[in-house]
């Protein structure tokens, strides 16, 4: 990109014409039309008399008088654009989510070597850091800047564009921006549209120009969409893990869930995928073996013909550590049928310890399920 001087003629081709004082075009052809008609009435009546010709000419040379003052009072404005040569920022947003990984190129490239060769090998960098000071940031669900292509890691496990772009409006700001870069697969999993931020940059007119990566639609793709898991659980319960999963092209496929913990497959259940497109919820139950912290893997079964492997694949975390019981506190101001199918429903859970406090006539109090004799002897417990 060369700078060049503007002059009178690439001004007015490359420029925008306006008034200084906010007249709109159509309202300045509106005062032309109408000085025009105002000096044409002053020559339909006149002390001698004037072949056509001569008023024609008259009323031509007076308005056109007329119209040149105006034309001058409003103060027309031509607004051009230039770049001073290393003068203007331009600042380069790369997305670095896993996704980037993906390997849908020509030739099996993947997106960040398809962004290595296109970008950066084959001199764009070079030839915009002739006229721009480049400032290069990466993006997933934060943003930091970075020096180059050594900075990327694609480990990011979601994108925000909106963040991103609210990160550089507010790194760059006060400088002299003349754009943004904008390199990214397109998939944006922020809370904010970005569109709302891409459109206070328009306001102040920074043009956004952005740089599509992979292709626009993968024809065969299954992918784990959310997972709910309890976090933490007590020893020798039993929980759900929920899954969602979405696809394109396997409508009505069975394919295998599987739940591993290091090497060893702890739960599996084989579905049926639903109607392409529309995310579907499915249910395994998952019971700790041991005492401790596990990281479990989900896996969905790997499919002929799909191009993304890492959405078929999630990890998370349960705290299964030794916890002490759950103390449960029963009062009960008679005796009930009920008092004794209670605490044969809790009696073999150890992650629960039932005490109750039953009185069995006028000032009695029946005990059970104490730690000491001297535990609930003086009745309710002040503090837990």
């Amino acid at each position: 990109m060369q700078y060049t001087i503007p002059n009178l003629f690439t001004s007015i081709e490359e420029g925008t014409f306006s008034f200084a004082y906010g007249i709109s075009p159509y309202l300045f052809s509106f005062l032309v039309a109408l000085i025009v008609g105002a000096v044409w009435l002053t020559y339909l009546r006149t002390t001698r008399p004037l072949s056509t010709a001569w008023k024609t000419f008259f009323v031509v040379t007076r308005s056109s008088v007329l119209v040149i003052l105006l034309f001058c009072l409003l103060r027309p404005v031509i607004t051009t654009f230039q770049v001073a040569p290393q003068e203007t920022y331009l600042g380069m947003l790369i997305d670095d989510s896993q996704s980037m990984s993906i390997e849908d190129l020509d030739a099996g490239q993947s997106r960040r070597q398809g962004i290595e060769e296109n970008i950066f090998r084959n001199g764009l960098v070079d030839e915009l850091s002739e006229s721009f000071q480049i400032r290069t940031f990466r993006f997933d669900k934060e943003t930091q800047r970075i020096a180059g292509l050594d900075g990327l890691t694609e480990e990011g496990t979601a994108s925000s564009i909106d963040q991103a772009l609210k990160y550089v409006d507010d790194q760059l700001n006060g400088l002299p921006l003349g754009g943004l870069v904008l390199v990214t697969d397109g998939a944006d999993n922020g809370e904010n549209d970005p569109v709302n931020q891409a459109q206070d940059f328009g306001n102040r007119q920074i043009p956004i120009f952005t740089v599509g990566v992979g292709q626009e639609e993968i024809p065969q793709d299954i992918g784990i969409v959310d997972v709910t898991a309890a976090k933490t659980v007590l020893e020798g319960s039993v929980f759900n893990v929920s899954v969602a999963l979405d696809h394109r092209g396997y409508e009505g496929q069975e394919i295998e869930l599987s739940i591993m913990d290091r090497d060893n497959q702890v739960e599996s259940e084989v579905v049926i995928l639903g109607a392409e497109g529309v995310p579907r919820r499915y249910e395994l139950q998952l019971n700790p073996e041991r005492p401790e912290l596990i990281v479990y893997d989900l896996e969905v079964e790997l499919q002929s013909g799909e191009i993304i492997e890492q959405n078929n694949s999630y990890s998370f975390l349960v705290d299964n550590t030794e916890k002490p019981p759950l103390d449960i506190l029963y009062i009960e101001g008679h005796p009930r049928n009920e008092y004794k199918f209670i605490r044969r429903a809790v009696e073999d859970d150890r992650s629960l310890r039932l005490a109750t406090y039953l009185q069995t006539g006028p000032e009695k109090f029946y005990r059970q399920g104490v730690e000491s004799p001297t535990e609930l002897s003086s009745g309710f417990p002040r503090d837990k």
